[in-house]
């Protein structure tokens, strides 16, 4: 019959195919070699029986007409399969998994996920709340004519204390996202101002490392690249200023100045190296020159400046110092050879991929240089931003909160990038933690 169709050689290029290793067959008894039947190993566990769609057609094996690639293709994909495949492996099922897959289970997440749905459209009002400078006040207005518009948002959340809650967990969200850059970053730059009594100069140094020590960032002192701060003598004491006290450990830390920009404004290809225009570094290549042999002298000098300066720092990070002047020379190069069509800032979207990539002590002298301090803005931006936020009508705001709104209105994306995903995690995280222990309820603050 149709067993007359399947030769040994075609099995044996299923099984190949896709690492098929749990595909068998049965040759018919005769010379001819053909495939009497298929069958699947693992899927004769005992363990898979009990599987309400357990089918033992492959564990019997099939025959004739049903000797198909297509239904191999077919059962590999089968719940039942990838269960077998995953006892054979020896992965084991937490408790979690194992009640997720019961109806009751199944039931259970299913309303989870419309929880969540509903928290993630919340959360993202309370965004919109924060972002805008809006009071806590606002949000049950903003729910009530979203809720007009057919949007599904329950009743459970609308008021001002989850608001709050939710804008809690919006911050905390990104606290973690810089926690995480922050580690893994090689250099920082610090940005302080709003002290001006000289008595505190000592306290705010271990203030902003005490800072650094609790979000879990150790050995600031060795990642230091510079401080911005403004001019007043507690911050810029020659002897016993700030950014004296913090040289102390970093001593190639920098701060802000006139000699420093003109010395970027070369090395970078600029005349005027406007400090603070984040626009410049789209820039560096405008007055690169256009003679090979002048573009191969460009820069050296300004580079030794650097490297002599930075050279602790440098050490710290295992950068071959005794490699940049090759490597700028090569990169530059490179750029005249393949690149120096392009536009400035198509050039340096790609940058620093080909820096990391083929000049990886290079990399670690331009990533300095745009952390080097160039502006005090930000810091004022945010004096600006609380006096706003913590007006006479919200003078109750505690410290985190206004903390999380800060970081939020400086930090925080527009609205129409914003990924609520994380502070969702959040929300519900911190939720069993409110619930205590062994999911026994917590007061409620609803």
């Amino acid at each position: 019959m149709a067993v007359k169709g399947l030769k040994e050689e075609t099995a044996k290029k299923w099984i190949s195919e896709n690492n098929r290793s749990w595909l068998e067959y049965d040759l018919t008894p005769d010379a001819s070699r053909l495939v009497e039947r298929l069958r699947c190993r693992v899927c004769s566990d005992e363990r898979v029986r009990a599987l309400r769609n357990y089918s033992n057609s492959f564990v019997e094996g099939i025959t004739g007409s049903g000797m198909k690639k297509d239904n191999v293709k077919k059962h590999s994909r089968t719940e039942m399969h990838v269960k077998a495949i995953a006892l054979s492996r020896g992965v084991k099922r937490t408790l979690s998994e194992i009640y997720s897959s019961t109806p009751l289970g199944k039931a259970f997440k299913k309303s989870n996920s419309d929880e969540e749905s509903r928290v993630s459209k919340l959360i993202e009002i309370s965004y919109m709340v924060a972002k805008e400078e809006l009071p806590f006040s606002k949000f049950p207005s903003v729910c009530k004519t979203e809720k007009r518009h057919k949007v599904p948002l329950g009743t459970k959340y609308i008021n001002e204390e989850k608001c709050s809650e939710f804008t809690t967990s919006i911050g905390q969200a990104f606290e973690d996202e810089l926690v995480q850059e922050l580690n893994q970053s090689p250099y920082i730059t610090i940005l302080t101002d709003g002290s001006t009594d000289a008595s505190v100069r000592q306290s705010l140094k271990q203030t902003i490392i005490d800072a650094f020590q609790e979000l879990g960032v150790k050995n600031m002192q060795n990642k230091l690249v510079g401080l911005c701060c403004d001019g007043a003598s507690v911050n810029m004491g020659r002897n016993r200023g700030l950014a004296a006290l913090l040289r102390q450990d970093s001593p190639w830390s920098q701060e802000a100045s006139r000699t420093l920009a003109e010395v970027l404004g070369r090395l970078l290809g600029s005349k005027t190296y406007r400090m603070g225009s984040s626009r410049d570094w789209c820039y560096w290549t405008l007055l690169w020159p256009k003679n090979k042999e002048s573009l191969t002298e460009f820069g050296k000098e300004e580079l030794l400046q650097v490297k002599t300066h930075f050279d602790g720092l440098f050490q710290l990070h295992s950068v071959r110092t005794d490699a940049l002047e090759s490597e700028f020379t090569e990169m530059k190069l490179f750029w005249y050879s393949n690149l120096s069509h392009l536009s400035r800032a198509d050039f340096w979207s790609a940058g620093y991929s080909i820096l990391k990539t083929q000049y990886p002590n290079l990399l670690h002298v331009f990533i300095v240089l745009k952390l080097l301090p160039v502006s005090n803005a930000k810091v004022e931006r945010a004096f600006s931003f609380m006096r706003r936020v913590k007006s006479d009508w919200r003078n109750s705001l505690s410290e985190s909160t206004l903390n999380h709104l800060l970081r939020i209105d400086i930090d925080g994306p527009d609205f129409d990038d914003f990924d609520p995903s994380a502070s969702v995690n959040m929300f519900f995280s911190d939720k069993v933690t409110r619930s205590g222990p062994a999911g026994v309820a917590g007061p409620s603050t609803s």
